[in-house]
């Protein structure tokens, strides 16, 4: 993944507190990380939009971090507003995260500190790649239905992985369907 690095981003980072700066710099390793381990992204921008660091690829949604104003031991992580992504995390994490609006995640000082706290940045993949992902609820657990980018004449059910849904699929119907590790059920086109 080719990364295009902006020193006007640094500069914004250094104005923050030592402590919040790790704390911002360290969701930022984040965002780059899960942005090279995704399959489709080839270049990532780094940039400022309303002043925050932010992040945008080809394809995807553009993701801001930065320290709350209204609480400077607050920091969170903010999404366009008119997608739904805000939603399903909230759907998915609402017990780990706190959330304004349909808008961000707010984490406070001590967040991803804990793996318990960082389950729901697995989710930054789907931001990244896709923008907002197709989504359905069904029977609480909530589901992606995508084309896959690895091969168009294949689309995909993707679940949460730290479910049992696709074991209880693939014991079900091993003979009928393809299947993606333990989160997806795989369809030829």
């Amino acid at each position: 993944m080719y990364l295009i690095e902006n020193p006007k981003v640094s500069a914004v980072f250094k104005k923050h507190p030592v402590p919040m700066q790790k704390k911002l710099l360290h969701l930022r390793q984040l965002i780059l990380e899960t942005a090279a381990e995704t399959e489709g992204i080839d270049q990532l921008e780094e940039t400022l939009k309303w002043g925050e660091p932010s992040y945008l690829t080809i394809s995807g949604s553009t993701i801001r971090i930065n320290c709350k104003k209204s609480d400077p031991k607050q920091y969170a992580i903010y999404f366009n507003c008119k997608t739904r992504l805000v939603e399903t995390y909230r759907e998915l994490y609402g017990d780990t995260f706190s959330f304004e609006d349909n808008r961000a995640i707010v984490f406070r000082q001590l967040i991803l500190e804990t793996a318990a706290e960082t389950e729901g940045i697995d989710q930054l993949e789907e931001t990244l790649k896709w923008g907002e992902p197709s989504y359905l609820t069904i029977s609480g657990s909530t589901i992606r239905i995508n084309c896959k980018k690895s091969d168009p004449k294949q689309y995909a059910i993707y679940f949460n992985c730290k479910t049992r849904l696709v074991e209880t699929y693939r014991e079900l119907y091993g003979d009928t369907f393809s299947f993606e590790d333990n989160r997806a059920i795989v369809f030829n086109a």
